[in-house]
């Protein structure tokens, strides 16, 4: 069973952008989710999404955001063509984890491994998925008040252990600012592990 989960390109392994609070700030995230929209139209009609997703797309672009409603009802749409192929998915369950309402499922291997998308180099989805909610999961995750969310619980949860992670981060040789956005200097420490910089997880057990 592969357990969808985030899809949120903002995620704060690569958190740069400035706090959210400034009218600044506000718009860029406007023109950041705009962007997201027209790509996800763009490629969802290439892959021949169904036309309802279509159209849910073109009104989250009219309207600037995608409501919980939608996006749960996709996802269902998604679960029962599942179904409808002789498949058991995972219904899953709605979890505030991200900071905001986030749908968690899964799709069986087996069904994933028999009719892929790739909507991405190198990643999958199942056609049903493709077809009817995995954009508007895009939109939905990726829209302003989700990213702002998501950012907010995010610095809830690092910000009490901003002395260890800072101490970490210094002690492995990695670029920080020790008294800048926790988000920047967790995000910087996350990318300089993955990069092979240090072997060390400066946020290891932080959850």
């Amino acid at each position: 069973m592969r357990i969808r989960t985030s899809l949120v390109a903002v995620a704060v392994a690569a958190a740069t952008a400035a706090c959210s609070g400034d009218d600044a700030g506000t718009g860029e995230d406007d023109s950041r989710f705009a962007t997201t929209i027209e790509n996800a139209l763009e490629r969802a009609r290439e892959l021949g999404a169904s036309d309802v997703q279509i159209e849910l797309l073109e009104e989250a672009q009219r309207a600037g955001e995608v409501s919980f409603e939608v996006y749960n009802e996709a996802i269902e749409r998604s679960l029962r063509c599942l179904r409808e192929q002789g498949f058991e998915p995972d219904e899953g369950y709605v979890t505030h984890n991200q900071g905001y309402p986030f749908r968690l499922y899964g799709v069986p291997t087996e069904a994933e491994d028999a009719d892929a998308v790739e909507f991405a180099p190198g990643a999958t989805v199942h056609r049903c998925v493709a077809d009817h909610s995995h954009w508007i999961e895009v939109a939905y995750q990726n829209q302003p008040s989700s990213v702002e969310a998501a950012e907010s619980h995010q610095r809830a949860v690092y910000e009490p252990h901003r002395d260890a992670i800072v101490a970490c981060a210094l002690e492995e040789g990695i670029d920080i600012d020790p008294d800048g956005d926790i988000l920047e200097i967790v995000g910087r420490s996350i990318a300089a592990y993955n990069e092979g910089e240090t072997e060390v997880y400066c946020t290891d057990g932080i959850s």
